[in-house]
């Protein structure tokens, strides 16, 4: 048996950032004054989030810990096919809107980035009363289309504007144009991948008055312009070992669960895939026969895969908690 890993969170900073994450989890100081996300669990070159193993002082990055993991005994079956890991789960702060934006799949990416592709999914963490995202493009828009209002600085007519309240969640696939806009704080799970090619940055500039680079010709090679395929699911309705737990998104990448947690529970997880908790609300008090440790709000674990389902560990207190497997 395997004790949890410890996820210790990294931030990020960007035009758009702001201070809603410290007031959010109860983080006195952020590290910048434009925090735009926090990585809770990343394994990616552009930042590794460090780990925390009681009672084991070997390994000191999630990355480190999964290139030596060697057979996938700790994050299970489904890693096998996967040379990096899978995941990236961060913490975003749309203090101001995002650029209009596109990510590639895994063919695109592994072709001109050497890389994973980027499907992602959103859980609306807070958001302003009268918050939007831009969710897609408006139907049957086409490729001509999109040029046309691109070249015409019009590009607002053809996006899919769509309102947003806290508890709502959004698949993202690649391919899909998309953008966070102000007043909005999400959880995101996504492929390990940070390439996002940008379309619009809606004209604005930096500090020193010039515009961010956008990356058309590789948008419009990615960008799917017809209907997006039917492979994943909304609060599936699907039964739960576990009391408490429902499932909110199935997709082809990773499944998401929530798990409202009010007392105390034994999980475990199977040995296809380790389960990654993400604290939403509240303290969870992690125990196995390690020992115990707590997890605060914005803070994430990971449970290594196990060969049967079983009571790997107890969860106590009273928490909101996202819970994310690889498929």
């Amino acid at each position: 048996m395997q004790n949890v890993i410890i996820c210790k969170p990294i931030f990020k900073t960007a035009i758009w950032g702001g201070k809603n994450l410290g007031e959010i989890f109860g983080i006195k100081k952020l590290p910048y004054e434009k925090t735009s996300e926090m990585w809770s669990a990343s394994a990616h070159e552009n930042g590794e989030t460090p780990i925390v193993i009681p009672g084991n002082l070997v390994f000191k990055s999630l990355n480190e810990l999964y290139k030596a993991d060697a057979i996938k005994e700790i994050f299970g079956t489904n890693c096998l096919k996967y040379n990096e890991f899978p995941l990236l789960i961060k913490w975003i702060d749309a203090n101001d809107k995002l650029s209009v934006q596109v990510h590639p799949d895994d063919n695109y990416a592994k072709e001109n980035h050497d890389s994973f592709g980027k499907t992602e999914a959103w859980y609306i963490v807070s958001a302003k009363p009268d918050a939007k995202i831009v969710y897609g493009l408006k139907p049957g828009t086409t490729k001509a289309d999109f040029e046309k209002a691109l070249s015409e600085n019009r590009i607002e007519d053809v996006l899919n504007f769509v309102p947003v309240k806290e508890g709502d969640i959004f698949y993202i696939p690649s391919g899909m144009v998309h953008a966070l806009l102000d007043g909005v704080v999400v959880y995101e799970v996504q492929q390990s991948s940070d390439i996002t090619y940008r379309v619009f940055d809606w004209n604005r500039v930096d500090k020193d008055g010039n515009p961010r680079e956008l990356h058309i010709e590789h948008a419009l090679n990615v960008i799917n312009f017809g209907e997006f395929p039917n492979d994943f699911t909304y609060n599936s309705n699907k039964s739960e070992s576990e009391k408490n737990v429902r499932t909110i998104l199935s997709s082809k990448y990773f499944d998401v669960r929530i798990r409202e947690l009010d007392g105390s529970c034994n999980t475990g997880t199977s040995k296809s895939s380790f389960k990654l908790c993400s604290v939403l609300k509240g303290t969870v008090k992690i125990e196995n026969e390690f020992g115990a440790y707590t997890a605060n709000a914005g803070e994430s674990f990971i449970l290594p895969a196990a060969e049967h389902y079983v009571g790997i560990c107890n969860l106590s207190g009273t928490a909101t908690i996202i819970e994310a497997t690889v498929k």
